[in-house]
């Protein structure tokens, strides 16, 4: 994981480096910050699968290696709780579970 200096100095040269559309790059931003907070799964059932793919290739990172799996915030994603308490993580994630991700992003982050 990133100190966070290194978030910080990664931050800047993300954005300095950056050509594109503004809203792709602070959302994939907006991703890797609470995702420090929250971990990757948490940030998996957040988004669609090709809008969490499309941020790491903006970032240039993949998120498993930059976040952990679980953050200390985990508990506070509604979604991740359902998904987590009823379903097989993956199961949810490739949509074989019968649960949807945007419905489950839906009940929100208490």
């Amino acid at each position: 994981m990133m100190t966070d200096q290194e978030f910080m100095d990664f931050s800047e040269k993300v954005i300095h480096d950056y050509k594109g559309q503004m809203d792709v790059l602070y959302s994939a931003l907006g991703v890797l910050l609470v995702g420090r907070q929250f971990g990757w799964k948490v940030m998996r059932l957040t988004v669609s699968s090709r809008t969490y793919f499309k941020y790491q290739k903006v970032l240039g990172i993949d998120f498993k290696d930059e976040l952990e799996p679980l953050g200390d915030l985990h508990h506070k994603s509604i979604g991740f709780e359902i998904v987590n308490g009823f379903h097989d993580f993956w199961d949810v994630v490739k949509g074989k579970s019968g649960i949807s991700i945007e419905r489950a992003d839906r009940k929100g982050i208490s």
